[in-house]
């Protein structure tokens, strides 16, 4: 059975692994978005979340303070399906609606009733 944990715990930080690469090697197209939403310091939130993925998964698939690892990744996320995924902000009906099925997918919050 502990192997079984193991091998989910390394499949789904994989999920980050690649995450944090993308969020280094295609920092300049995040931060565009990025600078869009008006996060602040763009470029260096860009580059910081991605080394925080990639620490946040090294610590799942090491098993090395994974608590913290998972905590990283819950405000991680929350804190990007709040910044990128504003569907109460907007105004068109067809971004409100991509933006609310994205919203749903990161945080993983039933929204469906909204």
């Amino acid at each position: 059975m502990d192997a079984v944990l193991v091998i989910g715990r390394v499949l789904f930080a994989l999920i980050f692994v690649a995450s944090g690469i993308n969020h280094i090697t295609k920092s300049e197209h995040m931060t565009g978005y990025a600078q869009f939403k008006k996060v602040p310091a763009a470029k260096a939130s860009v580059l910081l979340s991605g080394v925080l993925f990639l620490l946040a998964a090294a610590s799942l698939i090491l098993g090395v303070y994974a608590d913290l690892g998972a905590l990283v990744l819950a405000v991680l996320l929350v804190m990007m399906a709040v910044m990128f995924h504003d569907f109460w902000k907007q105004t068109d009906h067809s971004k409100s609606k991509w933006s609310k099925s994205h919203f749903s997918k990161t945080s993983q919050w039933p929204v469906a009733h909204w």
